[in-house]
């Protein structure tokens, strides 16, 4: 009877637990200033310049009043030699 009761608050102790750990990190990323907000991942639709280290638009100054580049072609070529050729995998694992 008594680990009935232990396991259901464990149970409401943890959902309560991942809910409030949530909004914390919510709002330490939201409090976070612009330039912090790292995109540590390539974007393929970006120019060819910006897609070769992972760079986005939003890293140039007023990138809200400047027109957005996007290649839907490059997109489908990065995408398509990350699925059958692996070669970020290949990049970042060299073993």
């Amino acid at each position: 009877m008594v680990f009935h009761w232990v396991a259901i608050i464990f149970g409401w102790a943890s959902i309560v637990l991942f809910v409030v750990l949530v909004v914390y990190k919510f709002i330490k990323v939201k409090n976070l200033p612009l330039n912090l907000r790292w995109e540590v991942y390539p974007v393929p639709n970006e120019t060819n310049e910006k897609r070769q280290y992972g760079g986005s638009y939003m890293e140039d100054t007023d990138w809200v009043k400047k027109p957005r580049h996007a290649s839907k072609l490059a997109e489908l070529a990065e995408i398509g030699s990350e699925i059958f050729f692996l070669k970020r995998v290949r990049e970042h694992n060299p073993y």
